[in-house]
């Protein structure tokens, strides 16, 4: 019998960095009332819960290295571990990456270090406007061609894709 319901949030529940809509929320306050809920995701978990609303639910954040529950009603964030990623090293490889793959026009930065370690390469740029993250590759094939080497490049790390990573 299933006793928990994991849950991925941009590009499942909402759309990338997008509010959790009525629909959606109805749909976990059924669900709450059987099952415990998680959301596993990307992002930090503090902004998770704020793009659910405040949606009384516990988070796995940056790829696990964040851990949230609602404590006495309130977000509390229970577990964190921060690391320090080689700067260089990636940036090496990101502009070496959108060179040979023609990526060198991007908004904002070329990449997002976050305090959990976690690296994120927006072929777009940080600044990108959603609209134009949700049209970029909605059949994730231009990600596809780049795949390989990616891993190849990184292969001491995990690598995850996704609207945000390649």
């Amino acid at each position: 019998m299933k006793k928990l319901n994991c849950f991925d949030l941009d590009g499942t529940l909402t759309q990338h960095r997008s509010v959790l809509g009525k629909q959606n929320r109805a749909v976990l306050d059924a669900l709450a009332k059987k099952y415990k809920l998680i959301i596993v995701g990307a992002g930090d978990a503090e902004r998770i819960y704020r793009q659910t609303g405040c949606y009384p639910i516990d988070i796995i954040g940056n790829y696990g290295m964040q851990e949230s529950r609602i404590v006495d009603g309130k977000f509390t964030l229970i577990r964190e571990t921060l690391t320090h990623p080689d700067r260089a090293f990636f940036l090496k490889n990101f502009a070496y990456l959108r060179e040979k793959y023609g990526y060198g026009t991007f908004r904002g930065e070329t990449a997002e270090f976050h305090a959990s370690g976690m690296v994120t390469f927006p072929l777009l740029g940080t600044k990108a406007d959603i609209a134009d993250k949700l049209a970029f590759d909605p059949t994730r094939e231009r990600r596809r061609v780049i795949y390989p080497e990616v891993v190849d490049l990184f292969r001491d790390y995990a690598i995850n894709r996704g609207y945000k990573f390649l």
